[in-house]
Order: structure tokens, then C-alpha cells, then sequence
């Protein structure tokens, strides 16, 4: 179930593994049909913030409640906050903490999608102080940021903007080991470019990463 030593841990993809050394969890959104049988696929799925507007909430989030129970799904997500899209945030932090509740009942980690949020999130872990692990992915803030939402208890996912931006390779260098994790999300950069940046950062094999992150997965995900 959980990736061998060899392999290349992606959080957060939206397909499945493309080699045997890469272990992906591959997120579905509230409705999605399972992909066909694969005895090495793991999923997360969820209702995304950018899906609440013109859905049915409250049945899409009956689908997610349901797919929490297949023994194929580690995580819910990606839910979230974006405040750039027009659906009210008094909406999407109702939904967004049915789907928390839903992860803390069945033991499941949480795949977040934040866009100028940061803030809210905190607070929600505040106010809430959910038992689920909370993984931001796609984690695009300053390293003050980083600080304040691993504080709150928040691990955090880098996607393809490390390559380019010095700020995040900054926190990724400086973060605790055990707060990290890599993903591909729906970009054309591949997994081992992001392994090797961060080895290259953190001053540590790619043999050592592969075996950091695979223990932070086993950390945070359920083991069956």
C-alpha cells in the first residue's frame, strides 16, 4: 500500500502513476467515477471550492461521505478556499468543514486547496482543531506563512513552482522535514525534478528524500 523505499511519493496529482517508481495519490473530484481496477492506485477525492457554485452541495457532499468508504481512498480532497472566485467563503467554509468532519470521522488526511486564504485557514484550525491531517497543497506562501500554518498544525505540498521561485525554495529548505511533502498536481513537470531540487536544497540524497517523505506519508495517511 504505502510506497516502497525506491519510490517517488507524489501527493497530489490529477492521474495515476506513470512508472513503477512512483507512488501517487490521484485526486478525484465528488462524483467522479473510480478509475478501473488497480491494485497500486490510491485516491483522495472531494468537492472542490471552484465546484460549490452551480452544484448541489449538500448531495455532492453525501458522494464524498460515500467514497470515504472505499478502502482505495486515503484522503479527502481537494477541498478548500479560494477567494478570488465568486462563491460567498461563509458557503465555502461550510463545506469545507462538512468534508473535515467527514476525514476526522472516517481517519482520513485532508488534500487542501488555499488561494489567498492562508489566514482563514488558520483560524479555522484555531477555532476547530480538526484530528485530520491537514496537508496544503500546491503551497505558494512566504516562509512567515509557512511558520503560521505549520504552527496551526498544517503540513505543506510543493508543486512546480519551487523550480522558479526562490521564496518557496527558501521555505522548503528551512521547513522541518516531517512538514513536507511533493506533488505534480496537473502540471507537465515530473515528480524527480522536484525530488532532485529539494535534495539539491536540503543538502541530502535522493535516496534519503524518497525515504523522509515516505515516512511523512505513512505519518499522515491511513494505514489499513
Amino acid at each position: 500500500m504505502f510506497p516502497k523505499a525506491h519510490q517517488y511519493v507524489n501527493i497530489h496529482a490529477h492521474r495515476l502513476a506513470i512508472s513503477q517508481d512512483e507512488w501517487v495519490l490521484t485526486n478525484l473530484f465528488a462524483g467522479d467515477d473510480f478509475p478501473g481496477a488497480n491494485e497500486t492506485a490510491y485516491y483522495s477525492t472531494g468537492l472542490h471550492p471552484w465546484h460549490i457554485k452551480d452544484a448541489d452541495s449538500e448531495q455532492l457532499i453525501k458522494k464524498v461521505e460515500l467514497a470515504a468508504e472505499n478502502l482505495k481512498v486515503l484522503a479527502i480532497g481537494e477541498t478548500g478556499l479560494d477567494k478570488l472566485i465568486q462563491t460567498p467563503l461563509d458557503l465555502q467554509l461550510q463545506v469545507f468543514g462538512a468534508q473535515v468532519e467527514i476525514a476526522e470521522r472516517r481517519g482520513l488526511a485532508v488534500i487542501i486547496h488555499a488561494v489567498r486564504s492562508y489566514n482563514e485557514l488558520i483560524e479555522f484550525a484555531k477555532v476547530h482543531q480538526p484530528a485530520a491531517a491537514m496537508i496544503i497543497h500546491g503551497f505558494n506562501g512566504s516562509f512567515q506563512i509557512a511558520e503560521d500554518l505549520m504552527k496551526a498544525g498544517y503540513y505543506l505540498s510543493f508543486g512546480h513552482r519551487l523550480l522558479i521561485s526562490d521564496k518557496l525554495k527558501d521555505v522548503v529548505t528551512h521547513i522541518p522535514a516531517e512538514k513536507i511533502f511533493l506533488e505534480t498536481d496537473e502540471s507537465e513537470h515530473g515528480i524527480r525534478e522536484l525530488y532532485k531540487v529539494v535534495s539539491e536544497l536540503r543538502n541530502i540524497s535522493l535516496e534519503s528524500l524518497k525515504v523522509m517523505i515516505g515516512e511523512n506519508v505513512k505519518q499522515v495517511l491511513r494505514i489499513r
